[in-house]
C-alpha cells in the first residue's frame, strides 16, 4: 500500500557495491525499515564499518554507505526531533554539517 492509501507498491532494483573486487548487494528502499531497527539507523552504521574494513579505512571507497546512514539519520531527526538520539548518528548541528560539507564536495 503508498502512502496514499492506495494499492501500488513499489520495488526499488538492488544497488551494487564493488568492495575490494567483490560485489554486495545493498537493498535500497530500507529506510523505514532501519529507522524502525533498534537503535535507529543501526543497520547503516554497521554497513560503513562493514565497508571501511573491506577496504582498508579509505573512506572515500564508502560514500554511498555514508550517504545512506546521513539519509537515515536525517529521516530519524525529522520524525523524532532534534532532541532524539541514537548512538548510530551524530548530533543533528554536526550531521548538517557534513551534509552540507558532502553537496558542496560533489557540486
Amino acid at each position: 500500500m503508498d502512502l496514499n492509501g492506495g494499492d501500488e507498491k513499489v520495488i526499488e532494483a538492488p544497488t551494487k557495491l564493488k568492495m575490494r573486487g567483490e560485489s554486495i548487494f545493498a537493498a535500497q528502499g530500507d529506510l523505514k525499515r532501519d529507522l524502525a531497527h533498534d537503535p535507529p539507523c543501526h543497520p547503516r552504521a554497521c554497513a560503513i564499518q562493514a565497508c571501511l574494513t573491506m577496504n582498508s579505512y579509505q573512506e572515500d571507497k564508502c560514500q554511498s554507505q555514508i550517504n545512506a546512514l546521513y539519509e537515515c539519520c536525517n529521516a530519524f531527526y525529522i520524525e523524532r526531533g532534534e532532541d532524539a538520539k541514537t548512538p548510530s548518528c551524530p548530533k543533528p548541528s554536526l550531521l548538517r554539517l557534513r551534509m552540507k560539507q558532502r553537496d558542496q564536495k560533489h557540486s
